[in-house]
């Protein structure tokens, strides 16, 4: 699948841990000279602390969609020193929905 960020085509898969090749403490992979973003679907019993962790495979793997979606997005503004910022990158995947919900409320979308 194809996604645009910032006018720049990412291509976006879907592949097992394995399929993958990709060690145990990732659950996905934003490569901006690849222009690559891949998650691991099977990506729910992995290393992630249970405070942070949402409560059903699916609400987690629509967190590590978005945190990668918005590496690439950071990436692709040309904010340099905030792209590989996890702290910041984890902080806005877990904010968006909400953030998004109060923009609903005053249809500011």
């Amino acid at each position: 699948m194809k996604i645009n960020i910032l006018g720049t085509e990412y291509n976006y898969r879907y592949e097992t841990r394995a399929e993958l090749d990709m060690p145990n403490t990732l659950d996905g992979e934003c490569s901006y000279q690849d222009k690559k973003i891949r998650i691991v679907k099977d990506t729910y019993e992995t290393h992630e602390p249970e405070l942070r962790k949402p409560k059903n495979q699916q609400d987690y793997l629509n967190l590590v969609k978005r945190h990668e979606i918005i590496h690439a997005f950071i990436y692709e503004a040309g904010i340099s020193h905030k792209y590989n910022d996890e702290l910041l990158v984890d902080w806005l995947a877990v904010m968006l929905p909400k953030m998004l919900d109060a923009c609903k409320v005053v249809d500011a979308i």
